[in-house]
């Protein structure tokens, strides 16, 4: 099973990282990961999610755009773990955002045990 951390900072609405206008959920995770296996695990998810006609990019890592939320997700740099931000209009939509990237993750067995209410107060 992975190990998470969490931090999650509130922005202000409209702020934008990079392109991508964030909202006011924000959260970063750290998802412990079998050595050498993060590039093909998110590699793998992208190729999954755009045969399903989702709308994502493969640029630096993987972005996933749902209606009220987005997920992203990539290799760390300085541990065997993926790193995965997700932002979202609600706490609702952050949690169904979270719960969309657990159920993918798990079909790579990646196991992301998560408890929301502990992550977004």
């Amino acid at each position: 099973m992975s190990r998470l951390t969490y931090e999650i900072p509130t922005l202000p609405m409209g702020q934008s990282v990079g392109n991508i206008a964030t909202t006011e959920r924000t959260c970063r995770i750290y998802i412990n990961c079998p050595e050498g296996r993060e590039e093909a695990i998110v590699k793998g998810l992208y190729e999954k999610l755009k045969s399903e006609d989702m709308n994502c990019s493969d640029i630096g890592g993987l972005s996933v755009q749902m209606d009220h939320a987005w997920w992203r997700v990539r290799p760390s740099f300085t541990r065997n773990a993926l790193v995965a931000r997700i932002s979202a209009s609600s706490r609702d939509e952050c949690i169904n955002a979270l719960y969309h990237l657990r159920c993918h993750l798990l079909s790579f067995g990646i196991n992301m045990s998560v408890k929301p209410q502990n992550m977004l107060n």
